[in-house]
Parts: structure tokens; C-alpha cells; sequence
């Protein structure tokens, strides 16, 4: 697993869509606020991400390292830091 200070910061602000399938483990900042984010199948997002909604299908989780408030290469934290969830919506289709 890479320290916070190794995660790369992808930066796609204007993005539609972000996708993730399978069972992959993304290590990454992602930050895509405009985007519509899936994630199908098993696999982890570890490190953070911020998109306009997201939504989970299968076994997937997200792994928020909290070393992530210390790198001043990414915007500055407000608060303890800790993962935020704006708003949330269940859908049971």
C-alpha cells in the first residue's frame, strides 16, 4: 500500500464520468467534482475521492488515509480532516 505521501493527485475537473470496474484497487487522490462516479465489482479506492455523487455496486469500499491532510500539494483540510459524505441518497432499484 503507498503512504499518503505517494498517492498521485488525478485531477479531472471537468469530467462527465468517472467508471471504476472489476475488482481493481485504485491508490489515488482523485479529485472530479463535475463527475458521476461508479464503481462496480469488489476492489478498494484507497486514498480519496470527491465527485458530484457516486455510486457503489458490489463489494467495493473506499480507504481514506487520514496522512492525507499533511501533503500541501492538495487543498488545504478544514476540520478534523476525517472523510465528509455531503448528502446521501439509497437507491434500491
Amino acid at each position: 500500500m503507498l503512504a499518503a505521501e505517494q498517492l498521485p493527485f488525478i485531477l479531472a475537473p471537468t469530467a462527465a464520468t468517472v467508471d471504476f470496474n472489476g475488482g481493481a484497487t485504485v491508490h489515488a487522490v482523485i479529485y472530479a467534482p463535475q463527475a458521476e462516479a461508479t464503481k462496480n465489482g469488489s476492489g478498494i479506492i484507497y486514498g480519496a475521492l470527491i465527485t458530484k455523487s457516486l455510486n457503489f455496486q458490489g463489494g467495493s469500499t473506499i480507504e481514506y488515509d487520514t496522512d492525507l491532510k499533511t501533503r500541501d500539494d492538495l487543498p488545504p483540510v478544514v476540520g478534523s480532516g476525517l472523510p465528509r459524505v455531503i448528502t446521501w441518497d439509497i437507491n434500491t432499484q
